[in-house]
């Protein structure tokens, strides 16, 4: 049998830990109503590396780049020790019993299995993200069976080597870790449960904050939670490497769960023992879930059902459903079954980066809500620092590229999109043809105060902790998770109460700078362009001409003259350095505008530019002839960086521009050409028809 197969909608690895390396990630998708969680595996250990709540700065288990995960995941990720007969062995660890080693890949979960001969024991691990629920976790599903015809007796060890409490930033860990330390403290042991949390605020900061958010472990057994280990010293003992269980080695798992856990000032553990008997043929599970929780009283409040088989199944097949719904957008069938998962996973990764839209629909209009996104931050593209909004109706971050390509497809298969992203990304450029790097997403807002003020007595009898929310911007799902935790109850569903906040709302999106200017970002949006003609060829003409919502992204970082960005090196070679410059007050004195502080181009008396696509279009195509190089030949690289390949980053210095940006300028201006119209009148700032005419 081949070391890869396909197999009942499984991608197989025979061997896993022996074949060549890779990361991959469960997907961050809890549901609608459902918060996130981020998680990396490898296939290396017991797969898992690293996951956590919201970003890197809120890593369970900490989040180590591809290069190190392959190294640590055997240690300090999720480990498995048996004693049988007074010796200890660890699953899916390194050692010279004839054993079988399966990983199965499913959209939704992962599953690794070991088949251990010379004990005669099977075991099988399943991961799988917590779906609806008012908390973010990990489940891990161990089931062990004794592969013998005779019955067997022997102690287990399951679970975790770092757990950390909530809210250790990834940077701060790496480099005083060892002082970190001295605020961590687990709770809750008297409850059969660990409550990870740092005692206080742990900045070099004169205010002291108390923090009650935490990280959990919680594990059952057949019905019953069983009290953790988190005292790493009871499992490892004298070998600080965790590389064996030494102090496991030395004493019963009886011993061990009578001494007194230390519980501060370590990093601590999260580990399950039980003294486990087999029937012959005979299996038994083990079921642990690890996240986070606002509260240690919401935890204690809501445990119990955690210890329940048939509501954890009911969890694991809800993840799977709660995918399955998405993808049905490109169901297919086939002769080739691996092409039909294959068209699935590959919309799958297309809404984890530009997201699923979501319609709020309202008598005035239909807003779009793109749920699930996210930065590609994996273990490979470690320099990205991804964000998953730890809130029903999550959303997350994005690069202006990345979201924008992938949202190409959106109104051909939901065409309810409408025009949103052809606005969103056309608004986005600037006057000088460049574009925000950063995406967050959107959010909304009521201006007008007396209008929150009725729709909070109306919906909420007036509650104080609504009023606030509303009065800022707000997204969907901190509205409902607002009400979820403070107990605040509608007679409304959530789409009842959407409909009625959002038609008094505007949406706003939420851009930035980021770090710098690419050539190439702006290529994809005529295939949006393109793409909503396709499905609405009787509307194209009205949007490029009629419509005048389309506004000028302004940033208050900007493009140096040519003049001012060459120079001479210490070598006395020409190179172009530093053409952006990153300055609100020097933008606003020799430009004069956004004085207001908004992000949107301005006019004179404060308000807000419109105009229409087809001059948006025009404003970028002609911003981009200007660009090309002096031979004419590709578009100059002129703001310090190159087109999506950043590993030519040093081009920008050596005058370097990109052909194959021409060839997009080429097809814009041809668009342009074909639905020019001498009828239509084109609003253009008044700058920009100087810079045209000369």
């Amino acid at each position: 049998m081949n070391e890869y197969y396909f197999k009942d909608h499984e991608f197989v690895i025979e061997n896993y830990e022996k074949q060549k390396t890779f990361s991959s990630f469960l997907p961050g998708l809890a549901g609608k109503r459902g918060i996130p969680l981020w998680a990396f595996y490898v296939n290396r250990g017991q797969g898992i590396a690293s996951f956590g709540l919201e970003n890197k700065d809120s890593q369970i288990l900490e989040f180590n780049p591809a290069v190190t995960a392959y190294q640590q995941v055997g240690t300090n990720g999720f480990r498995t020790f048996v004693k049988v007969n007074g010796v200890v062995h660890e699953i899916f660890g390194e050692n010279k019993m004839n054993t079988k080693r399966f990983m199965r890949i499913r959209p939704s979960q992962f599953t690794i299995e070991e088949i251990n001969e010379d004990l005669k024991l099977k075991v099988s691990v399943t991961y799988f993200g917590l779906p609806n629920e008012n908390i973010a976790a990990l489940v891990r599903q161990v089931v062990i069976t004794n592969l013998d015809s005779i019955p067997q007796t022997f102690e287990i060890l399951d679970g975790l080597s770092q757990l950390f409490p909530y809210k250790v930033p990834y940077g701060d860990f790496k480099s005083i870790g060892n002082l970190l330390r001295s605020w961590m403290e687990v709770y809750s042991l008297e409850h059969d449960l660990g409550f990870y949390r740092m005692r206080s605020s742990s900045s070099d900061s004169a205010e002291v904050v108390e923090v009650v958010q935490g990280n959990f472990y919680l594990s059952s057994f057949e019905g019953k939670l069983v009290k953790p280990i988190v005292d790493w010293n009871l499992i490892f003992g004298y070998d600080t490497s965790k590389r064996y269980a030494r102090n496991f080695e030395e004493h019963s798992l009886s011993e061990i769960q009578q001494v007194e856990q230390v519980t501060a000032n370590k990093i601590p553990v999260g580990f399950t023992g039980i003294n486990m008997t087999l029937a012959g043929n005979e299996s038994k599970r083990i079921d642990t879930v690890i996240g986070n929780v606002h509260s240690e009283e919401y935890l204690l409040e809501i445990k119990d059902k955690f210890t329940s088989i048939e509501y954890l199944d009911l969890k694991r097949y809800q993840a799977s459903h709660e995918i399955d719904q998405l993808l049905s957008d490109v169901d297919m069938e086939s002769s080739y079954a691996i092409f039909d998962d294959y068209m699935r996973q590959n919309y799958l990764d297309n809404i984890l980066r530009g997201g699923y839209p979501m319609i709020i629909p309202t008598s005035k209009k239909d807003f779009v809500y793109h749920l699930f996104s996210r930065r590609h931050g994996d273990l490979e593209r470690d320099y990205n620092f991804f964000t998953l909004a730890p809130e029903y109706y999550s959303q997350g971050n994005g690069n202006f590229r990345d979201v924008c390509q992938n949202r190409r497809s959106d109104v051909l298969f939901n065409p309810h999109v409408g025009d949103f992203n052809m606005k969103m990304f056309a608004s986005l450029i600037q006057p000088d043809g460049f574009n925000p790097l950063g995406i967050n997403g959107s959010n909304f807002i009521i201006k007008d105060k007396k209008t929150v003020t009725k729709l909070v007595d109306k919906l909420f009898g007036g509650s104080p902790i609504m009023a606030n929310v509303l009065q800022k911007q707000f997204t969907p799902g901190s509205i409902i998770n607002t009400m979820v935790n403070n107990n605040i109850e509608s007679n409304l569903t959530d789409d009842q109460l959407f409909k009625l906040i959002f038609e008094k709302a505007e949406q706003q999106y939420d851009a930035n700078f980021g770090e710098g200017y690419w050539i190439d970002h702006w290529t994809y949006i005529l295939d949006l362009v393109e793409n909503f003609e396709a499905v609405y060829p009787d509307k194209i003409l009205d949007s490029l001409f009629n419509d005048m919502t389309y506004s000028y992204f302004d940033s208050t970082s900007y493009v140096l003259p040519r003049d001012e960005k060459i120079c001479l090196t210490k070598n006395h070679v020409v190179r172009r350095y530093g053409s952006v410059i990153h300055s609100d007050e020097e933008k606003i004195n020799m430009l004069h505008m956004n004085r207001w502080g908004s992000n949107w181009l301005l006019d004179q008396e404060g308000k807000e530019v419109k105009t229409n696509l087809y001059s948006k279009l025009l404003v970028l195509a002609v911003n981009k002839i200007a660009s090309l190089d002096p031979s004419g030949i590709g578009i100059d690289m002129e703001a310090d960086k190159p087109g999506w390949n950043d590993a030519m980053n040093g081009l920008p210095g050596l005058f370097g521009s990109g052909v194959s940006e021409t060839i997009e300028l080429k097809r814009l201006i041809q668009y342009l050409v074909d639905k020019s119209d001498a009828t239509q009148v084109l609003e253009l700032p008044t700058e920009f028809v100087s810079f045209i005419t000369k």
